[in-house]
């Protein structure tokens, strides 16, 4: 009898705990709207928003260029732009950082993809994005189908959504201190700008 009780109060907290690690600042919900795109495009004047993707898969890398994981990624990420150039799949690679900072990166590190540099942290801020890399992947329809760690990211998945699929895959992490994580970030960049 005490082993059912012990069950059925675990049973009762799970979803609170589940609602509680989805809201306020957890990672984003699969089927929800995706906050607004907001970020200058690197190396271009086109401006890039929910309109003009309507109807494309979006994958959008979160990353920075000091991040070991990420700089790791890029070859993948890469690849994976080129595999899916002729699909209806859109690459984006935002990062909090200075177009200075990202222009020295990119010579030792190009990236095949959009490439957008995050307005004072809106995106970072909105996309709960403080565990990079992170990755959100938009289907068709402009709802989110995920939200990943980049080493989970593979064609298959990709094609999972591209065929309006939800895919079963591990969610990425919430960060448990955004607002140290934005201060974090914060210095970083104002380091990086001051060495320039």
């Amino acid at each position: 009898m005490k082993i059912r009780t012990f069950a059925l109060a675990i049973l009762l907290c799970l979803p609170a705990a589940l609602s509680d690690a989805q809201s306020g600042d957890g990672i984003l919900r699969v089927g929800d709207r995706p906050p607004a795109l907001d970020f200058k495009s690197y190396g271009s004047d086109k401006v890039i928003d929910w309109a003009s993707l309507s109807g494309r898969v979006v994958v959008i890398e979160f990353w920075a260029t000091w991040c070991p994981p990420c700089i790791k990624n890029i070859p993948h990420i890469n690849a994976l732009a080129r595999e899916f150039r002729d699909d209806n799949v859109t690459f984006i690679s935002v990062t909090y950082e200075s177009e200075g900072i990202v222009e020295k990166f990119l010579r030792n590190h190009p990236l095949q993809t959009v490439i957008g540099l995050d307005n004072d942290f809106a995106m970072f801020k909105s996309y709960r994005a403080w565990g990079i890399p992170m990755t959100v992947i938009v289907n068709r329809k402009g709802t989110i189908a995920c939200v990943i760690h980049p080493d989970r990211l593979s064609d298959s998945l990709i094609r999972e959504v591209l065929n309006g699929n939800v895919p079963r895959v591990k969610p990425a992490q919430a960060w448990s201190d955004p607002q140290g994580a934005e201060q974090y970030f914060r210095s970083l960049l104002k380091k990086g700008q001051s060495e320039k």
